[in-house]
């Protein structure tokens, strides 16, 4: 077993126990099915998924919402798939650093933010001046924040002339809570789901994250992997 292995089943381990005593939620996979991971920094690491890698061709549609300054799953997924990534994300950190970026064919990165309402948010930076990764939850940000254009994911499908997604990422830092429920209600035609649930900040809770995982299965998605945190969910609905 390697290191890296080792520590995933020691926070598998510890995620369980918090389970248990209630401090921690995990709901377990429903499907077997291959999967592969990619992305990350070092590979396989901080920043990568676990995607259903065969249920997508290079004529698939794919969202990745929240981009701060990785994009190591969406060309990962590019390479394997050649697959055009629609990427979202508004904040200023994001968009500066995208423009140090060399081109890649089939990454295309639109300035909205997604949100469960068409209009402008706040976005408050990281509490932690070393990360980009911002938050339209003002308790769980810091007092700086900016104005952004946020748009409901059925808005941007009618935009960009989408009838479907065969690949939605949300890494959104806690607004996934509503987004979710507001996919699961405009009934949005998502096939493949990977989020990261952010029960972990001052302003959700673990009901949030029972709560949209059990909207998602009453829309027909099975749960096919959990990260070993906890937080990072693949869901898969045929």
């Amino acid at each position: 077993m390697t290191l890296a292995a080792l520590k995933d089943l020691l926070r598998y381990i510890r995620l369980r126990i918090r389970t248990l005593v209630g401090t921690d939620h995990y709901s377990p996979p429903e499907i077997r099915l291959p999967k592969t991971v990619l992305g990350g920094t070092p590979p396989g690491r901080s920043g990568s998924w676990t995607v259903a890698l065969d249920r997508l061709t290079s004529e698939s549609t794919v969202y990745a919402v929240g981009v701060g300054t990785d994009i190591t799953f969406d060309l990962a997924l590019i390479g394997e798939k050649a697959v055009t990534v629609h990427a979202f994300d508004p904040t200023k950190a994001s968009i500066d650093w995208l423009r140090t970026q060399n081109p890649v064919k089939g990454f295309l990165h639109h300035a909205y933010g997604v949100a469960a309402f068409d209009g402008v948010a706040k976005f408050h930076a990281n509490v932690n001046p070393d990360w980009v990764s911002a938050t339209m939850l003002a308790e769980s940000g810091s007092p700086e924040f900016e104005q952004v254009e946020v748009r409901r994911i059925s808005t941007l499908m009618s935009m960009l002339g989408h009838s479907k997604l065969d690949l939605l990422k949300l890494d959104i830092e806690g607004a996934e809570y509503d987004v979710i429920a507001d996919l699961v209600a405009s009934n949005v035609d998502v096939r493949q789901l990977l989020v990261e649930f952010h029960h972990r900040l001052p302003s959700c809770s673990l009901d949030q994250t029972r709560t949209a995982l059990r909207r998602l299965q009453e829309a027909g998605f099975r749960i096919f992997d959990v990260s070993a945190n906890g937080e990072e969910y693949g869901l898969i609905r045929d």
